[in-house]
């Protein structure tokens, strides 16, 4: 019984601190997204790099004018296999007016994709956790 209720109660705190993370994680997000501007940009290129299964994946790198008329270049932090975008896409973006250079897709998924991921598996484990420690109370 204490090995099960040990186990239980490991896999309860380690997904009840992942949750901790994607509360934060969102928050700071939410934040970085506080005060950017939409705009419209322009691939320019697709930047290729090899994934954990030594794989290509794509990143774009798009052109984009700032509200000053300044323009600026990024390159986007989310992968892609393959790639949704083509060299001449136009694509919505969002910057901060303050640092341009860290520019994010207006892409659910590019935005919010990790922290979901993330946090659904937690919500499992969490509950599988909290299953087990239920079970190893009722039965001993």
């Amino acid at each position: 019984m204490n090995i099960i209720l040990l186990f239980g109660f490991a896999v309860f705190l380690i997904s009840g601190s992942v949750m901790l993370f994607c509360y934060k994680a969102v928050k700071s997000k939410l934040h970085d997204m506080h005060g950017t501007l939409q705009t419209t940009g322009t691939v320019i290129d697709l930047s290729e790099s090899p994934d954990s299964d030594n794989e290509t994946v794509y990143s774009p790198r798009i052109e984009f004018t700032i509200s000053s008329g300044h323009k600026t270049i990024f390159t986007s932090e989310t992968y892609f296999r393959p790639s949704p975008y083509a060299k001449g896409d136009t694509v919505i973006i969002r910057y901060n007016p303050d640092n341009p250079e860290k520019a994010l897709l207006n892409n659910f998924f590019a935005q919010w994709g990790a922290i979901i991921i993330i946090c659904t598996r937690s919500c499992i484990f969490l509950f599988f956790g909290f299953y087990i420690i239920l079970i190893a109370i009722r039965v001993f």
